[in-house]
């Protein structure tokens, strides 16, 4: 609407509009806002080479600077040593590997959770850290540790985490904050820790009673009150590392206690040892064999071989121990068409256990040992062939070379 009321013709105006489109808008603006109506006269050539070279000139300047500064930027990073990789969990660990120095005890795990609550009132990272603390948890020993999971969910700030409106109840309010202190009941599940009432006052506080956190406590209140005593062998609240506790303790729990259990080791004076046996003072032979299992041995016939095969596993929480077992193939003449099930045979599929063991070595020496100290009470394996069917952990079936 403006330009209806100019003076000049429409077609000299567009002309002008082409020529400012050309020049640069810091030198023409200001005229066109001053009078939007008039426009300025066409530069000359001259005018127009000049601010063009200008121009130009000012361009070249900028860019010769730059690469100046590129160049200086090369030459320093050349000359200093390299930045180091950044960690989001450094400043978290620092924490825990100064309380570690200072000692592994629940005191000093103690006193870096609260250097991280009183160092920030808002308590920013408390994800990471959370995290963090349960990765040393392990190294400071108190992976079963009711108050010091207490205290680690006890590091959420209070208030910030409650829904305030219907929506926020619906949805997953805060979902990493959730997340995170129900792998904390998690972790304490795993751990065989029933929570206690503590610990659902800290986690309504923070979340509110309503949320997953409480509901997951809920539920592990309920279930693993009710799973608690449910297991007629039960495992000793603290299990030995490894050696020879760790090794009676399975091969027991493998004989359902009934089997007598017999220890070769390197000190003992009591227990008889194989004449070939040359074991160190931590060197053992764990071996468990019952009176039906030697009455079954010595009814079985010389023709027919028998088999020493393993390392089998077994498991004890988070432990885990290797043994070897001594069998025999099911006899051809008790396998009847018409005999009636029992399911014993189906347990067995394999053929009748005579005897187990576990060795520290698990070597094969250290099993034709075992097999020189059975014969003491099964005089039959002297005349009965043995065949050695040993495996690796992941690995195919390894047969032992016939001697000659």
């Amino acid at each position: 609407m403006a330009l209806l009321g100019c003076q000049r013709p429409f077609l000299p105006l567009m002309k002008n509009v082409v020529v400012i489109s050309r020049l640069s808008s810091a030198v023409l603006l200001p005229s066109l806002i001053h009078s939007p109506c008039t426009l300025p006269p066409t530069p000359t050539p001259v005018a127009y080479h000049h601010r063009l070279s200008s121009a130009n000139f000012h361009t070249s300047t900028y860019s010769s600077q730059d690469t100046k500064l590129s160049k200086l930027k090369q030459a320093v990073s050349l000359t200093s040593p390299p930045k180091p990789p950044k960690k989001t969990l450094v400043k978290h660990e620092v924490y825990f590997e100064y309380a570690y120095q200072a000692g592994a005890t629940r005191e000093s795990y103690n006193e870096a959770l609260e250097k991280f609550s009183k160092g920030d009132r808002r308590r920013r990272g408390v994800v990471e850290f959370i995290y963090t603390a349960m990765n040393y948890m392990d190294k400071f020993k108190l992976e079963k540790d009711l108050e010091t999971y207490n205290r680690i969910l006890d590091v959420f700030p209070k208030g910030p985490y409650i829904p305030e409106n219907v929506i926020q109840k619906m949805l997953m309010f805060c979902p990493h904050e959730q997340a995170c202190a129900i792998d904390v009941l998690q972790r304490m599940e795993d751990k065989g820790i029933l929570p206690s009432r503590d610990t659902r006052r800290i986690l309504a506080e923070v979340f509110g009673a309503k949320s997953y956190p409480v509901k997951k406590w809920q539920r592990m209140i309920y279930w693993m009150g009710k799973f608690w005593n449910l297991n007629p062998f039960p495992l000793p609240d603290t299990l030995p590392e490894e050696g020879l506790p760790l090794a009676k303790l399975g091969l027991q729990r493998i004989a359902q206690y009934e089997a007598e259990v017999v220890v070769f080791q390197g000190d003992a004076e009591t227990v008889p040892v194989p004449l070939d046996m040359k074991l160190d003072n931590t060197d053992f032979i764990v071996s468990a064999q019952s009176e039906e299992q030697r009455e079954m041995l010595s009814e079985h016939k010389p023709t027919r071989p028998v088999y020493i095969e393993g390392g089998y596993h077994l498991w004890l929480r988070d432990k885990r121990m290797e043994y070897f077992i001594l069998r025999a193939d099911p006899s051809p003449d008790d396998i009847h068409p018409l005999m009636e099930y029992d399911e014993e045979d189906e347990l067995n599929p394999g053929g009748p256990v005579f005897a187990i063991c576990s060795t520290s070595t698990s070597c094969e020496n250290s099993l034709r040992s075992w097999l020189r100290g059975l014969q003491e009470t099964n005089p039959v394996l002297g005349r009965v062939p043995v065949l050695f069917n040993l495996s690796t952990v992941g690995t195919e079936l390894m047969l032992a070379e016939p001697q000659m």
